[in-house]
């Protein structure tokens, strides 16, 4: 067969026969702007040194192209051979790929290409002319490793093609490396090459960036420096999504919120649907483009909902289709039964559904219908609700009420159950669905509401003969609503008979009884009446059986072990919960809001900053709206002290937003504690009038409530800690520690573990204060191997500056294997680690901030640095250093560290 050969020695790589080759296709395309070195990702494909293949697969906008053109770039910079060679849809022609082919690999073997037959250009239909066996025998004389980088793949549809690349794979010699980019998986025997260890494969999943490449990526381009809070929220929204986030790195300003009015607002939407639609969607087959558009109305999806959406047959092969080229689409499942598109993508398919001639209303009426049908009645109330015309039938109703509240969908549950008419009679479905909208407007704390309703409903019960299912249903509801109240007593009393009532035949009211006596007696600190309760609990037959029962069980049971400072037990209960209700209902849902509130506590008190920021600041208005008390305080808690080492003034507006929803809601529990929190901001910024306003709030509210337990209990602890802070700053340290010692015993007393650790801490810096080193380090020390065994950080940290002192010295005492323990808590400790300074006694006349101030300015630190240590402002140091100066007789530091000296009061370290 007569053909003419290649002549690869033109510059311009023109043929004897045929159109010149595009250069610019046999070299990485360049870059426009700042790229991130994508360091994880790079090492990933460096394995590909002991491999045959690696496939970068992703769909549009992922950086697939940004990896490996790096990653070539950084190869032929150390010496390797490296060809490229990028695809569009003319390569199709077996003739024009093989021309590209030869001339990718020809700078690096062109000697050896001289034994290869020559191409025709009427071969493109021939599939058995020895082309591939040829060059990898050509290839197989080479001695050092080459490497071949093609990137978009998956514009190849050719079968004739794909064969070639198949055998080239299959048979590839030692000295070959393939690296295909595609947006698909291609028809490779990828599963063989995987077993057999001979590929690398990274996805969308590796693909997408993490929050470090994210906040990287923002300081090289818009030299923003984003919180982790910020990183979150945008991770969020983009599922790590590269060019959704490259959109809003360029339209990001320096003010406060225009980067999330960008990527969510109208600009950000437009571009990224223009994004889609040139790059994605164009394209495609017009019935895929009217598939997506038309099935964007779903949050989750099965082949059968799509047809009945779409009314087509072939919703299994669109589906297949879309998830082979990777078109923003994920399994919700292993059996590969339920689907979901990326949030950005839906939202976007969505917008220009609303602008188009499509009657949404209809989509989502079939898909409402279908879905009741199979028994998704929460969804089903979803879209209903979305189509405007929804079947109240109680036949239709009562199912879907319950579906949303096992969910804990309590927005479209309460949203819906008020449109239906009140009863009057003795419908038990009517009733039925009624309690539980009493039931979710006890989650949402309308405490008023819902004692309404529930009177309203007990004159039924009185009336006429109902199930005792139903009664008790209403009982445990009533329990709830108290509970929530803050009336702990009238919820036991009502909850208490219940427990032997069950099963009543209804699980989720079963486990309605088991959560509310057990929160109970958890406020009550009765933990080991916690576990028994919790014994009675059902067990879900599936995951998603009674979800928001589990989450609380959940909460409950881990709270239960974190305050008897068993963290790391709670912590297991939280994440298995949270894992469960994500996956089920997603990372905005009431349960992960309460969970995630609770793990607030946790995060900070490992020094976990990072993960308090951008867990917990961005589910914060989900937080307020759902979260019960004691998992709303650990999320405040946590933020305020939080901030309270960065900036004052963000602690301070916590504070009084917290302060804000618990006032409306009347959870005096938490006033008292959120009370507490405000007069230690306050004595640390020596802002002693707003300080003894604060104490003389917290005294009355703790005298309102002094015979109501357990209230009582919490507020006397609020009140005794406030006292001996105020006590401390006064120079009364020792009464301080002689009034914290019977609260320590008496919390031990109670099992509360956790919280008399914090109160142990405070009373050993209190002695330590009043120059009892000795009992300082006594007090602190019976603790240590079980905060050790927890990693308790900040409950010991945050006593005050003092707790360093006391842990250099217990450090000398005990045994080695606690040693290191101390050491990470002594790491950036503001305290001089040598000499111990442990026979010190404060100057009579010096405040505890003026102390602290001394110490550090013994140290040499400048006025920013004692700032930062001290949480406090500089005009504030300069304010402190001004009145050491007064008591002292000087004018500067140096004769203030002279006449310290003198007075043999400070070992002074010039």
């Amino acid at each position: 067969m007569q053909t003419s050969a290649i002549d690869y020695r033109q510059k311009s790589f023109t043929l004897s026969h045929g159109l010149p080759l595009i250069a610019t296709k046999l070299s990485p395309p360049r870059t426009s702007g700042a790229v991130l070195r994508r360091a994880r990702l790079l090492s990933r494909l460096d394995l590909v040194h002991q491999r045959s293949l690696a496939l970068v697969c992703a769909g549009a906008g992922f950086g697939k192209t940004t990896l490996l053109s790096q990653w070539h770039r950084e190869l032929t910079s150390q010496g390797h051979s490296a060809a490229w060679l990028s695809l569009d849809e003319q390569d199709n022609a077996l003739h024009d790929f093989r021309r590209y082919l030869l001339a990718a690999l020809h700078p690096y073997c062109g000697e050896l290409f001289n034994q290869l037959e020559p191409i025709s250009p009427n071969a493109s239909l021939c599939t058995e002319d020895g082309f591939i066996r040829n060059l990898i025998n050509s290839l197989s004389q080479r001695q050092t490793a080459l490497y071949l980088v093609i990137d978009d793949f998956h514009l190849i549809r050719n079968p004739v093609i794909l064969q070639d690349i198949n055998e080239l794979v299959n048979y590839a010699p030692a000295c070959l490396h393939l690296l295909l980019g595609s947006r698909s998986l291609p028809t490779l025997p990828l599963a063989r090459m995987l077993a057999g260890n001979q590929m690398v494969i990274i996805d969308i999943n590796d693909l997408r960036f993490n929050p470090s490449e994210t906040e990287a990526y923002f300081a090289e381009t818009t030299h923003q420096n984003l919180d982790q809070a910020e990183i979150q929220r945008l991770l969020n929204i983009t599922e790590g999504w590269i060019t959704g986030i490259q959109i809003a790195a360029l339209s990001a300003t320096s003010n406060e919120g225009v980067l999330f009015q960008t990527i969510e607002g109208p600009a950000g939407a437009k571009q990224m649907a223009n994004y889609l639609q040139e790059v994605v969607l164009n394209p495609l087959p017009p019935e895929i483009q009217q598939f997506l558009l038309q099935t964007s109305i779903l949050n989750r999806f099965t082949p059968e909902l799509c047809n009945a959406v779409t009314q087509r047959q072939d919703g299994k092969q669109m589906l297949a289709f879309i998830e082979q080229h990777n078109l923003f689409i994920s399994p919700l499942d292993e059996q590969g039964g339920w689907f979901r598109y990326h949030s950005l993508f839906a939202e976007a398919q969505y917008e220009r559904l609303t602008s188009g001639p499509v009657k949404i209303a209809e989509l989502h009426e079939r898909a409402s219908n279908w879905l009741a049908a199979n028994g998704h009645w929460a969804e089903a109330i979803r879209h209903a609700l979305a189509a405007g015309k929804l079947d109240n039938s109680t036949a239709y109703a009562a199912p879907s009420a319950q579906s949303l509240a096992e969910e804990g969908d309590l927005d479209t549950l309460v949203r819906w159950l008020q449109q239906l008419p009140l009863t009057e009679g003795a419908q038990e479905e009517r009733i039925e669905l009624q309690l539980n909208l009493a039931w979710a407007l006890a989650h949402y704390f309308r405490f008023d509401e819902a004692e309404a309703l529930l009177k309203r409903l007990q004159s039924c019960f009185i009336l006429h003969r109902l199930s005792e299912r139903l009664r008790i249903k209403w009982q445990v509801i009533s329990a709830i609503s108290a509970s929530f109240a803050e009336d702990i007593a009238a919820s036991e009393e009502l909850a208490k008979p219940l427990l032997n009532r069950i099963p009543c035949g209804d699980s989720w009211v079963d486990g309605l009884v088991c959560n509310i006596l057990s929160y109970d007696y958890l406020v009550q600190d009765r933990y080991q009446d916690v576990a028994a309760v919790q014994q009675h609990m059902p067990s879900p037959t599936t995951p998603q059986d009674n979800l928001f029962v589990s989450v609380y069980r959940a909460f409950i049971l881990g709270l239960n072990h974190v305050r008897q400072a068993d963290l790391r037990t709670g912590e297991i209960y939280y994440r298995q919960a949270l894992t469960q209700a994500e996956r089920l209902t997603g990372v905005d849902s009431c349960g992960s809001a309460t969970l995630q509130a609770l793990l607030a506590e946790i995060h900070y008190e490992e020094n976990n900053f990072l993960l308090l920021d951008s867990q917990i600041a961005p589910h914060l208005a989900k937080i307020d709206i759902i979260a019960p008390p004691d998992a709303l305080l650990s999320a405040y808690r946590a933020l305020v002290r939080r901030a309270l080492l960065r900036d004052a003034g963000q602690a301070k507006i916590l504070l009084e937003h917290a302060q804000q929803v618990v006032a409306n809601r009347g959870w005096p529990r938490l006033q008292g504690v959120l009370l507490a929190e405000q007069l230690r901001v306050a004595v640390l910024h020596n802002q002693r009038h707003q300080a003894l306003e604060l104490m003389q709030q917290l005294t009355g509210l703790s005298e309102q409530y002094r015979q109501i337990f357990p209230l009582a209990n919490y507020l006397q602890t609020s009140r005794i800690a406030s006292q001996a802070l105020m006590l401390m700053d006064e120079g009364h340290a020792g009464k301080a520690a002689r009034l914290l010692w019977p609260l320590v015993q008496q919390l031990e007393k109670r099992r509360c573990i956790l919280e008399a650790i914090r109160q142990r801490a405070l009373c050993a810096v209190a002695w330590w204060q009043d120059g009892e080193q000795q009992r300082a380090c006594d007090v602190l020390l019976p603790v240590l191997k079980l905060a050790k065994s927890q990693n308790l950080k900040r409950s010991l940290l945050d006593a005050g500056i003092e707790i360093y002192p006391i842990l250099q010295r217990i450090q000398q005492e005990v045994e080695a294997s606690d040693r290191a323990y101390i050491s990470d808590l002594l790491r950036g400790s503001p305290w001089p680690a040598a000499p111990l300074m442990a026979d010190r006694h404060p100057l009579p006349s010096l405040t505890e901030r003026e102390n602290q101030t001394l110490q550090l300015v013994a140290q040499g630190r400048s006025n920013k640095e004692i700032a930062r240590t001290m949480a406090i402002s500089v005009e504030t140091v300069k304010w402190h250093l001004k009145n050491l100066y007064g008591k002292l007789e000087v004018t500067s530091r140096t004769q203030a560290m002279n006449r310290i000296k003198m007075l043999s009061e400070v070992d002074c370290a010039e």
